[in-house]
């Protein structure tokens, strides 16, 4: 294979030691590397000044004060969310104000992906903190509390430690979300701490008809119900991270669940905004920072929306490659594995279908072979633990005059055309 100045670099492995790769491709090949506006990261001064910013609500340690203990739900590895800076700094607020670390319990706000061990939770949370306070996995099958019903008919069964505490804080991470526009907020209780039922109930309509799209903030009921859910749960304090090209965190917002919400969504869509190239004859397409996993990976696709009625990013008969470390490897998405009620090939889930459609799927991934895609795509998708290989079937498929488009974090990147 001969040498090239034509070198893709993004960063993968969020979690699993961090680093940039660097992938070759033919040289006469044009690419557009399509990255988002992005946003310097805060520094730790930045970082205290924005937690003492609270909207819509009084400042943290004056919720706290008097309150006879206080339950945290915090995202999981699925996240980049940087819950090592922020959490604690909320300890330490709490402690101040006289909730003394034997009365904070921090849940992990799982929905149904897999529970967090201790490795993990060094990773997350840091071990100065591990040693602090009590840290649960939220169990969606028990030890669970019903605290009302939506007005879109979802029984809002959540976890009883979270309901049953006396002060009820969030941290997550806003990334664009397929239907409640973007995550965090509201949504560290439903699906975050609610029951499997709950969750199903919730997620149907994502597979049948969409009510909300990426990164759409108004008009959204799927996210309506998510921050009603949210309400009913009590959940008095949220803290919501924007993060950057490499995964550290470039804006934050606290207070009011919904207001704060609102205001990291919009700083989002700033941030996250590409300029996205379209008919490209291929699409790399890198996963991180959600490429922890196979069954995460398709969210590296976030900024083609074909749901918005624009022309493709890649062309029909051009190829896709989705590049995710997936550390470790298939990955756990309860309600979405095989035998699971959410279960479907990609190719024929609605977020996917338009964009897979007369098109090559290829995997870049040191941690996945061929079995690992079974259950999920048409047996001619394919995936490759070395880049070389696969530069040589893409070299088969496309001639030397071939445009590439790139993204360097995809789950991240919104299409500029598509924000309102």
């Amino acid at each position: 294979m001969q040498k090239t100045n034509n070198v893709l670099r993004a960063k993968w492995r969020s979690w699993y030691g961090k680093e940039e790769f660097q992938l070759p491709l033919h040289e006469s090949w044009r690419i557009t590397r399509a990255a988002m506006r992005g946003a310097p990261t805060l520094s730790d001064a930045e970082l205290r000044a924005r937690l003492d910013t609270p909207l819509d609500s009084p400042p943290l340690h004056e919720l706290a004060r008097g309150k006879e203990n206080a339950c945290i739900a915090i995202d999981d590895l699925t996240r980049p969310t940087e819950t090592f800076r922020v959490l604690p700094l909320l300890l330490d607020t709490l402690n101040a104000a006289g909730i003394s670390d034997e009365r904070i319990l921090v849940l992990v706000s799982l929905g149904t992906h897999r529970p967090l061990h201790r490795d993990d939770l060094l990773k997350k949370v840091g071990g100065a903190v591990l040693r602090r306070v009590r840290i649960y996995n939220h169990n969606p099958y028990l030890n669970l509390k019903n605290v009302g019903v939506t007005t879109y008919g979802t029984p809002v069964l959540i976890n009883r430690h979270f309901a049953d505490a006396a002060l009820k804080l969030s941290i997550g991470l806003v990334a664009p979300h397929s239907y409640a526009g973007f995550s965090a907020g509201g949504k560290i209780v439903l699906p975050g701490l609610a029951s499997w039922e709950t969750v199903l109930s919730n997620h149907k309509p994502a597979s049948k008809i969409l009510s909300g799209q990426v990164g759409q903030i108004e008009g959204n009921t799927r996210r309506a119900e998510i921050d009603e859910a949210a309400k009913l749960a009590g959940l008095d304090y949220s803290i919501n991270l924007v993060s950057n090209e490499d995964g550290e965190t470039a804006w934050l917002t606290c207070g009011e669940v919904t207001a704060a919400w609102r205001a990291a969504a919009t700083r989002a869509a700033e941030i996250y905004a590409t300029q996205a190239p379209v008919g490209a004859d291929i699409g790399i397409f890198n996963a991180f920072p959600k490429d922890t996993e196979l069954l995460q990976a398709l969210n590296a696709l976030t900024p083609w929306n074909p749901g918005a009625g624009r022309r493709d990013i890649v062309r029909e008969g051009g190829s896709i490659v989705i590049i995710t470390a997936a550390s470790e490897g298939h990955g756990w998405l309860g309600l979405n594995n095989p035998g699971a009620p959410l279960h479907q090939r990609r190719d024929r889930h609605p977020v996917y279908q338009a964009m897979l459609q007369n098109r090559n799927l290829f995997f870049f991934s040191p941690n996945l072979a061929p079995i690992d895609l079974l259950d999920h795509y048409p047996p001619q998708v394919r995936t490759f633990a070395e880049w070389e290989q696969l530069r040589s079937v893409l070299e088969e498929y496309h001639s030397q005059n071939t445009a590439v488009a790139f993204f360097p974090c995809g789950p991240l990147q919104l299409c500029s055309a598509d924000l309102k």
